[in-house]
């Protein structure tokens, strides 16, 4: 069972504009939240966005962070981008509290039978370049920064977006194969103890 985040304060790695977390807190409001991104103008937006919210947006600067901050953190379509995987599950294991999760959503990997399309199209259409990760190469990251690793369908609960224009599917049965099999919800949770893990990033 997920835990009760009425007084949880919550990161959302790689925010765009303040999307995810609006929703989250429509859904389950929370006490506090964070949204980093390298995007300065999708911080600017979001600021704009949710000025009424208990939101801070910034570009990303993990200094600004204090150990153990975050009771939950979480990522859309990020940590596929990441090119030092075991970098961002230390620095998740410092910033979270001890028993924190953080909740990664990805169908960047090469388990999707369509990445090595996606990885062409992402690369030319990104400022970042994309990175050919399996899902095990996640988990690998997590767990040796301390977390126990968990993964399901990411089961969206309404219809499935497509569009007959969209560029990364080719029909609407490929777009219910990708969003019922191969887009992936991970939950990493923080190991206990007080201490941030060895190696942790500054």
């Amino acid at each position: 069972r997920e835990p009760d985040i009425a007084h949880a304060r919550v990161l959302d790695y790689g925010c765009n504009n303040g999307g995810l977390l609006g929703r989250l807190h429509a859904r389950r409001p929370f006490a506090s939240g964070a949204g980093v991104d390298i995007a300065t103008k999708g911080i600017e937006n979001a600021s704009r966005r949710f000025a009424d919210k208990p939101f801070e947006f910034s570009t990303l600067n993990k200094a600004a962070f204090s150990l153990h901050e975050f009771d939950i953190a979480m990522s859309h379509e990020v940590i596929y981008l990441l090119p030092d995987l075991d970098g961002h599950a230390r620095d998740m294991g410092r910033w979270l509290k001890p028993g924190g999760r953080y909740y990664a959503a990805t169908g960047c990997h090469t388990a999707n039978p369509r990445w090595p399309e996606w990885r062409d199209y992402i690369a030319k259409s990104a400022n970042v370049a994309p990175q050919d990760y399996s899902p095990e190469d996640y988990i690998k990251a997590f767990e040796a920064a301390g977390f126990t690793a968990a993964v399901q369908p990411y089961q969206l609960d309404n219809f499935t977006p497509w569009s007959s224009t969209d560029p990364l599917f080719e029909n609407v049965m490929d777009a219910l194969d990708f969003y019922q099999n191969h887009k992936l919800l991970f939950r990493f949770t923080a190991p206990l103890g007080d201490t941030a893990p060895e190696g942790a990033s500054s």
